[in-house]
């Protein structure tokens, strides 16, 4: 091999094994959601997907003022929810709650991220605001 190939194989080479050590993210972003805007809905679950990547609930809701529609939301993953106090059963097809979402920004969708449920009849709150565990340490 020539001097300046092996030099350039050799540069190649470091540069490849310094770039294996960026850490990369696998994750997609939130950028489809509406972070600043906080939409209130009331109404019922009607499905919850405790499943990874994003646990999903699907919920028949109206906004103040309109009418019920199928929505469905997105949250984080099990694993982050159980360990700030979420199980599979805190959410049940049949509760009746109130929901606080960022909402799409594609509002031709009934979609959004959930962030805060309350449930009516107990008034039990259930927290998934991500940026908040995230200073209080618990994300």
């Amino acid at each position: 091999m020539k001097p300046m190939f092996r030099k350039a194989a050799l540069v190649s080479a470091i540069a490849g094994l310094g770039l294996a050590a960026v850490p990369v993210s696998a994750h997609h972003t939130a950028s489809m959601f509406e972070s600043v805007k906080i939409v209130e809905l009331t109404g019922t679950i009607t499905e919850v997907r405790w499943t990874n990547p994003h646990v999903n609930v699907l919920v028949s809701a109206a906004m103040t003022g309109g009418k019920p529609a199928a929505w469905l939301l997105e949250m984080t993953s099990p694993g982050n929810l159980t360990r700030n106090g979420w199980s599979k059963t805190s959410l049940k097809p049949g509760d009746k709650v109130v929901l606080e979402i960022n909402p799409l920004k594609d509002d031709s969708a009934n979609g959004g991220r959930l962030k805060k449920a309350t449930l009516v009849d107990s008034g039990q709150i259930f927290d998934n605001d991500y940026k908040k565990m995230e200073a209080e340490g618990r994300y």
